[in-house]
């Protein structure tokens, strides 16, 4: 009789320990929240293209002492001056020459499909608001992740012309102007 002793891992070990190795990694990834990292990053983006836009902005604006002026085709009357920014509309068509391409938002990169013509205020996720005299300018956006009504950024905080904070972005369902984000030109 000759004893064979085995020196590798039978098949039960084996299912157990990858069972145990599946169960500690899907522990892992809720603790990660990779969703949330996520939303982050792109909330980092869309603060990166606004950025990028106000760069052309004030380009634009040596150049013609004024900024493109805001939506003449609005059917409302009460915010005239509203623009999505799609990168084919007349805003982005305006910053031609000062930017390669104009930044549209990383979730949503057919805005266009997000705004109304007929209602300004729910309009997309880059929003470009100007008077017709093109003398100043709000770009916002509405974030993934809340902002501080002490972020300078928040769109309450934004020039006192603002009014109602969650004018400029699309707000959430309950018209929670929270994650609204916005830069403006310097004499707002």
């Amino acid at each position: 009789m000759v004893n064979k002793k085995s020196s590798g891992f039978t098949l039960i070990e084996l299912l157990v320990v990858i069972t145990v190795l599946a169960i500690l990694s899907g522990v892992l990834l809720t603790l990660i929240n990779v969703n949330g990292i996520r939303s982050k990053a792109r909330d980092s983006q869309r603060k990166a293209d606004l950025s990028k836009i106000q760069t052309a902005l004030e380009s634009y604006f040596a150049d013609h002492q004024q900024y493109p002026s805001g939506r003449q085709d609005c059917a409302s009357s009460q915010n005239p001056g509203f623009m999505c920014i799609t990168g084919s509309d007349l805003t982005s068509q305006a910053l031609n020459g000062y930017m390669d391409k104009v930044p549209v938002d990383p979730l949503y990169p057919s805005a266009t499909s997000l705004c109304d013509g007929n209602d300004p205020t729910t309009a997309g996720p880059y929003t470009y608001y100007a008077p017709l005299d093109g003398s100043k300018y709000v770009l916002a956006t509405q974030m993934e992740n809340p902002l501080s009504n002490s972020d300078p950024n928040w769109c309450g905080n934004v020039g006192p012309a603002l009014g109602n904070p969650g004018m400029f972005c699309e707000v959430n369902p309950a018209n929670d102007p929270v994650n609204c984000y916005a830069v403006s030109s310097p004499i707002y």
